[in-house]
């Protein structure tokens, strides 16, 4: 007897209203990309009609409008941003609607904190949204910890010295500290060190176009890709590496087509 194809398990549906609090700018972004994310793996498609507005541009009864179900089948996921400017109406009706979800909906909520607005945050938080605290790191304990998780999240693992080391060649931005990050641990094998932390960001300095295409045709694809990486992350232009790639290969050409004696 023929066995019968089971189809996949949906995941878990993320909290139909998800309320997402402070100024972090990138742990905003982030976890309202992850909210996104989920829903979209809960529904086991596209997720449905992705609507993404600002708080202070709501009229009075379009969120009902924005996460009603679509015509075509599916629920919608509706971004509302900057909470904190939304007018009494609005912030009545983001209440409201917490209050009784309607299903195969989402709704994602951003608010920068602050006395601004406070009351709905209070309200939501009554009503059963769930909270993600995104503060702004200004500590330097608080920074290290974020580049510790970034690691753990990577599935990698870095000593004291390596966070330090890349907090000061880096800085303190978050964005360019997580993308840090991934590229140590796409990069490097190991645990990372400080050593391999200053290692991988001297090569930062010594990329340019030229660096890409000697890597490249001396067949060493790894640090090539490393160079690459670097050279755009520090503001070489594409078409100045694609020259020196193209300069590479003719030099490569002529050198094939030479004969043995010369």
């Amino acid at each position: 007897m023929a066995s019968r194809t089971q189809p996949p398990a949906r995941q878990q549906a993320p909290a139909a209203v998800t309320l997402v609090v402070g100024e972090e700018e990138f742990l905003v972004d982030r976890a309202v990309r992850e909210r996104i994310a989920a829903a979209r793996a809960a529904a086991g498609d596209d997720g449905g009609d992705l609507h993404d507005v600002e708080a202070s541009t709501l009229t009075p009864g379009e969120l009902a409008t924005l996460t009603s179900p679509s015509l075509f089948g599916g629920g919608a996921i509706v971004i509302v941003r900057d909470a904190q400017h939304a007018g009494k109406e609005i912030a009545a009706d983001l209440a409201r609607y917490a209050t009784s979800p309607p299903p195969d909906a989402t709704l994602v909520i951003t608010h920068a904190g602050g006395a601004k607005g406070k009351a709905l945050v209070g309200d939501l938080t009554k009503a059963g949204a769930s909270v993600t605290e995104c503060p702004k790191l200004t500590r330097p304990s608080e920074r290290a910890e974020f580049v510790r998780n970034e690691f753990r999240r990577a599935g990698r693992q870095a000593d004291e010295g390596a966070m330090r080391a890349l907090l000061d060649a880096v800085g303190t931005d978050l964005r360019e500290l997580a993308s840090a990050v991934g590229q140590l641990a796409s990069d490097t094998e190991g645990k990372i060190t400080a050593g391999v932390v200053a290692r991988y960001y001297r090569g930062r300095a010594e990329a340019t176009g030229f660096s890409v295409a000697d890597h490249a045709v001396e067949g060493r694809l790894n640090e090539a890709l490393e160079q690459l990486r670097w050279a755009l992350a520090t503001g070489t232009a594409p078409v100045l590496i694609n020259s020196a790639l193209a300069q590479g290969l003719r030099l490569l050409g002529r050198v094939g087509a030479a004969g043995r004696g010369a």
